[in-house]
């Protein structure tokens, strides 16, 4: 029985269905009947009833889902206490690699203690997208990869027969705007209603290819600033009452929270599409077990968002149906 094998299983409890739980894990939803099945081959036993609105637990479920628990907990106290503590020493040669994408490196930047979790312990080098998926499926469990993934690229990811992903926040893409723009009080936007208006763009390779995908069959009409730093798009934005720029929520969240005077008279609308959602996380070798170390790491930052940013996962829960 594979501790991995048992998160699964927790996780579908939790959610209630294949469906939230394999978003909820990053994997696909046949990845995770598999392991299910598995699991109950193993055991000799049926765990879960299979129904059109979702699963219940067996009294077997029951008994492996309240077990399963109590490990899966002095598991992570035992890595809590083993690091937290500083019992355990990282020599310079020793630190874990963390290799983030464009993305993470950009809102690491808006939150001095998110920079200062990642750095303990570790190096914190940033590559592009075609090179993380590479170190992703090559480690050996003790380095971390930690990118965005667009959702032209969560299928292929989640059917990745090397990697697996885990996602720790979901960002929505849309506008800011500021105080009075047509645009004020919409709870959703589709994108067709922005294609004509003066706006400014990331123009970061991977971002900018995935905007062009976003707007593939309505082009933007009026770009007039493109930039690759999250500050200039909101300058542009003051600059003028009927300009936007193109946004994403947990970035325009994090300028709240970190420098809320420089977002003043500014609000940010998501667009109504699934196709506007980026999961971030981390992904894994899936024939490779993470070290100790590695962990730490990875509960250390989901929990660092979870209580710094809960205003957020409130608004923005990661196992929201697309």
């Amino acid at each position: 029985m594979q501790f991995k094998t048992l998160q699964y299983f927790t996780e579908l409890s939790n959610s209630g269905s294949f469906y939230a739980a394999s978003k909820a894990l990053g994997i696909s939803q046949q990845g995770l009947s598999r392991a299910i099945s598995s699991l109950e081959t193993e055991l000799g036993t049926k765990l879960i009833d299979r129904g059109k609105r979702g699963i219940r637990l067996t009294e077997s479920g029951e008994v492996l889902l309240k077990y399963s628990k109590q490990f899966l907990d002095i598991h992570d106290a035992m890595i809590e206490e083993l690091f937290a503590a500083g019992r355990t020493k990282a020599e310079p040669d020793d630190r874990i690699r963390i290799y983030v994408s464009y993305y993470s490196a950009q809102i690491a930047s808006m939150d001095p203690e998110y920079v200062r979790v990642l750095s303990q312990g570790s190096r914190y080098i940033e590559e592009p997208f075609e090179k993380l998926m590479k170190r992703a499926a090559s480690s050996d469990g003790s380095d971390l990869v930690y990118l965005d993934v667009f959702p032209y690229s969560m299928d292929k990811l989640q059917n990745d027969p090397a990697v697996m992903f885990q996602p720790t926040l979901r960002t929505s893409y849309g506008i800011v705007w500021k105080k009075g723009s047509r645009f004020e009080g919409s709870k959703t936007l589709s994108r067709p209603t922005v294609a004509n208006t003066p706006m400014a763009v990331n123009t970061f390779r991977e971002t900018a290819q995935y905007i062009e995908w976003l707007f593939r069959e309505t082009p933007l009409q009026k770009i007039r600033m493109g930039a690759t730093s999250p500050q200039m798009l909101i300058e542009y934005v003051k600059s003028s009452d009927d300009a936007i720029a193109l946004f994403d929520s947990f970035s325009f969240f994090l300028i709240q929270k970190n420098n809320p005077g420089s977002v003043a008279n500014l609000g940010f609308t998501p667009f109504s599409t699934p196709e506007a959602r980026c999961d971030v996380g981390f992904a894994f070798p899936k024939k490779a077990r993470l070290s100790v170390r590695s962990q730490y790491s990875t509960r250390l930052l989901a929990h660092l968002l979870q209580k710094n940013c809960s205003e957020y996962f409130e608004e923005y829960p990661l196992d929201a149906e697309s």
